[in-house]
């Protein structure tokens, strides 16, 4: 049955290529749930065929959605490529200045964060320092005691999110090393606080800028492309099992923290939700968990980890998924409508683009970073992650703003 819903998901690829013809959204979204259904295969892990086909389910839910709302290709409002390079224009030393007073609060963040953990300088200059560091910090972290920032790195979190999300949508265009300094930080930041999600979700908003640039520019899918981001992401992966080796001071190989890595973070959670699939009980907390951060801050419900499983005699790791958390708050019927709700909004947002409006920009990489990582949870979980995205969405309000005849952005 995998194996059948898996040749489903690559047909599925296909024909919303051949419709759309470019790295639309549908067709991202598509790719990620067969990709990461064919190396579950690949790798052995446990898959469940009723999982599978829920998942392709909405996948086709949210294609559907989007196809119908974003129109035929010929009857789509579409810009010169002259048109196209004229939006995509912005005015580079305002947006320099920006940036480096984002870095520069993002430096602060990270030197408080590190002082805070008991970090200094010397212990980045030994390795075997480094190692007890970030061990104890992440003794710490798993004991409950430093597991929360600080509201204000939170805040300069959100901030930084928000830019990377421009940063990534600007270097399309501009492949300026301006565009990468704030993602460095958040790498640096990854290191001493030993959490993938910062790096995760950092990432995510960065790439959903791209592949909204890269859409924005009518580019095309290139070979030297692909290798590219098979590249970054084989390096992200690299780094994260690195800074699994240093946590653990080097207690187990750095091959099999590769391993657990993969596992765990990265293709383990749909596995984990594929057995958790069939246990759903059929309850509906409306919200509570893919908007997780909200009703915390209401105090209604705290933070809660999802359920660890076993998914091989030497890996586990949590249910996540942006599905298990949909399933938990709508139902099997609330998910797929849910899907297919997101489908419309990506198809109104990609027509909207296409005609040039800027906001349109804004609601896409806001909805590519949501997708790309729905593999591991909903973006709207945490605290800096809405207001990042909230931040993102409001910036064509603040373009409209401007002091003494000047706009502030």
């Amino acid at each position: 049955m995998t194996i059948f819903i898996s040749i489903l998901f690559i047909i599925l690829c296909i024909i919303i290529y051949c419709h759309e013809k470019e790295t639309s959204i549908a067709f991202i979204n598509a790719v990620l749930w067969t990709s990461l259904s064919l190396l579950i295969l690949l790798f052995q892990l446990p898959a469940r065929g009723s999982a599978y086909t829920f998942v392709f389910i909405c996948t086709v839910m949210f294609t559907v959605s989007y196809i119908l709302v974003r129109g035929k290709r010929n009857e789509r409002v579409l810009l010169t490529e002259a048109e196209c390079e004229e939006q995509i224009q912005y005015n580079r030393k305002k947006y320099r200045i920006i940036i480096l007073i984002i870095a520069a609060l993002n430096l602060v963040s990270f030197i408080f964060i590190a002082g805070s953990l008991g970090f200094k300088l010397s212990t980045f200059t030994d390795m075997g320092r480094l190692m007890a560091r970030m061990n104890a910090v992440s003794s710490s972290r798993y004991s409950g005691d430093g597991e929360n920032l600080p509201f204000v790195s939170r805040i300069i979190n959100s901030i930084v999110y928000a830019s990377m999300g421009f940063s990534g949508y600007y270097f399309v265009k501009d492949k300026s090393f301006l565009h990468i300094i704030n993602p460095l930080i958040i790498l640096a930041e990854t290191v001493i606080l030993n959490t993938k999600a910062t790096l995760v979700f950092g990432l995510a908003f960065w790439i959903g800028g791209f592949f909204t640039g890269f859409k924005k520019m009518h580019k095309k899918i290139k070979f030297r492309y692909v290798i590219i981001v098979l590249s970054a992401l084989t390096v992200m992966v690299l780094i994260t099992a690195g800074i699994n080796y240093l946590r653990h001071i080097g207690t187990r190989t750095y091959f099999m923290e590769l391993q657990a890595i993969l596992y765990s973070y990265f293709l383990g959670p749909y596995s984990a939700f594929s057995l958790w699939f069939p246990t759903y009980d059929g309850s509906m907390e409306l919200g509570a968990n893919t908007f997780s951060c909200v009703f915390r801050w209401l105090g209604v419900r705290a933070q809660e980890h999802g359920q660890r499983l076993d998914l091989t005699a030497t890996s586990a790791t949590n249910v996540y998924t942006v599905f298990k958390h949909l399933l938990n708050d709508y139902s099997y019927v609330g998910t797929v409508m849910s899907t297919a709700i997101l489908g419309v909004i990506s198809g109104i947002s990609m027509r909207n683009m296409g005609s040039g409006k800027e906001s349109a920009v804004c609601v896409s990489i806001v909805i590519n970073a949501t997708i790309l990582v729905c593999f591991f949870s909903s973006m709207f979980r945490y605290t800096t992650n809405l207001l990042a995205c909230v931040m993102i969405l409001t910036v064509p309000l603040i373009k409209q703003f401007s002091y003494r005849g000047r706009r502030l952005l």
